[in-house]
């Protein structure tokens, strides 16, 4: 199948090849198609962004947000995989003439990370062919704010969400990463505080690299929807002193990360899904100053809590990692399974609800 992998910004780029890897080691074609948004008078993303994602391969096609939906740019394709939805396919979707129509791909609709506010997702995806929402709540929650019949598959599941196959040891010396988020903490007193944290454990184990990890270079961060106010590059060029030298800033992808660390720190990023499925010893910390002004907080909290990720600075601190409970990792993380149950609904001309 030749299957269209739409994307926006950072978030939808880092979806979108995560997905296409697994879908081509299963004999698909992804075709990497960058969308740009009406509103926004340029790209979202830097050339830097995209090669680090794509490599010599680059984007496949580039269009205008509301040319996506034509059949000029639909017709070699058997489906398409969306992690966000954008007004010209809701309005096709929502249309019973586009909807019934059997030259048409089937459109897949994942979620876009980590979603505190489910209920948007539902409303946003109510037309697709087949939703899979991040969690079995989810899930529930969409079937029980929807009407949709046998024409639609709902499921769960997102490359996020894959259940570790081994859970690391963290190797002697290996470096700690910290998986900064642009919106969280949001304060420039929370996110000094984080700073502080970081200088405070490069000096306690100066054997290991203490790396933080950027989600993008400032100036790559204008256009976003998720606007980063105070760059950690900023806050200590301005609000703190020379950092040792075990503390550094990388701009690398993901996946080169996350081979490299030892431990993963985060606050309220997608970055802990992703460290848990690739079997990294993380911490999410939560305590940090003004954290009552930071909405994503709590609802991480509530996410990550039952998993035992959610630690103490204590804890941090002496690098007293806990295994993540597996009972939380089995009830919301899939197996290899999920890429299975989406090649099968691509595939199949009849959509069902499944349990």
């Amino acid at each position: 199948m030749r299957i269209a992998l739409p994307f926006h910004d950072d978030s939808g780029l880092i979806f979108a090849v995560k997905i296409g890897r697994e879908l081509e080691r299963r004999g698909h074609v992804p075709v990497y198609i960058h969308i740009h948004e009406a509103r926004v008078p340029d790209s979202k993303l830097s050339a830097r962004q995209i090669a680090l994602s794509l490599g010599k391969r680059g984007v496949d096609a580039s269009v205008a947000e509301k040319d996506f939906i034509s059949d000029a740019v639909l017709a070699s394709f058997q489906a398409v995989i969306a992690s966000r939805v954008v007004a010209p396919v809701q309005k096709a979707l929502a249309n019973p003439v586009f909807r019934n129509r059997r030259d048409r791909p089937r459109f897949v609709g994942f979620m876009a990370g980590l979603d505190f506010r489910p209920e948007n997702g539902v409303a946003n995806r109510l037309w697709f062919d087949a939703v899979f929402l991040n969690t079995p709540a989810d899930r529930d929650l969409f079937r029980s704010k929807t009407r949709r019949g046998d024409d639609q598959h709902v499921s769960y599941g997102h490359p996020y969400y894959i259940r570790p196959e081994r859970l690391r040891a963290p190797a002697g010396n290996a470096p700690i990463y910290f998986f900064a988020q642009a919106i969280s903490p949001q304060t420039l007193g929370g996110r000094l505080h984080m700073l502080h944290l970081l200088y405070a454990l490069a000096h306690k184990y100066p054997e290991r690299r203490i790396v933080i990890k950027l989600r993008h270079l400032p100036e790559e961060n204008r256009l976003h929807q998720h606007k980063e106010l105070f760059s950690y590059p900023w806050i200590m060029e301005r609000f703190a002193p020379p950092p040792p030298p075990n503390l550094v800033f990388d701009a690398s992808s993901m996946e080169a990360a996350l081979a490299d660390a030892g431990y993963a720190i985060t606050c309220t990023s997608t970055a802990a899904m992703d460290a848990v499925s690739a079997g990294v010893p993380t911490f999410v910390y939560l305590d940090y100053v003004e954290n009552y002004m930071d909405p994503l907080c709590e609802p991480m909290r509530k996410l990550c809590g039952p998993g035992d990720l959610v630690r103490p600075l204590r804890d941090i601190m002496a690098l007293q990692v806990r295994a993540p409970n597996l009972t939380w990792v089995n009830s919301i993380f899939r197996g290899p399974d999920l890429y299975d149950e989406l090649i099968a609904v691509m595939q199949s001309g009849a959509m069902s609800v499944v349990a």
